[in-house]
């Protein structure tokens, strides 16, 4: 299992990142992304938007993990006492964050 970095590239927008998944190859990635798309978890995505898939670097790790530790609770993905449900939104606006270049990677 790895993780990988999903980006999107839209008329307006060059490639950027908009979320990480993990998964076990480079097709498995793109077909949970499209999923991702399909669902609606990743709404903030123009419809038109290209998406791809790499590996994702560790200074987007370590800000992913920085990040989701700032949920109540004793790990980032608890499912017990509503956390599961605040986890999901977390993750959300973290990808939400990323693909509007707010998270700050700091140096690598």
């Amino acid at each position: 299992m790895a993780l990988f970095t999903i980006c999107a590239a839209s008329p307006h927008r060059d490639v950027r990142p908009c979320a990480i998944i993990d998964a076990y190859s480079d097709e498995a990635a793109m077909l949970r992304a499209e999923a991702m798309r399909n669902d609606g978890d990743l709404p903030f995505l123009p419809e038109q938007a290209v998406l791809t898939v790499r590996r994702a670097a560790r200074r987007e790790i370590t800000a992913f993990q920085q990040f989701m530790l700032l949920k109540p609770g004793t790990s980032p993905v608890s499912t017990d006492g509503g956390t599961g449900v605040r986890s999901h939104r977390l993750y959300l606006a973290f990808c939400e964050k990323l693909w509007r270049r707010e998270i700050d990677f700091g140096q690598e």
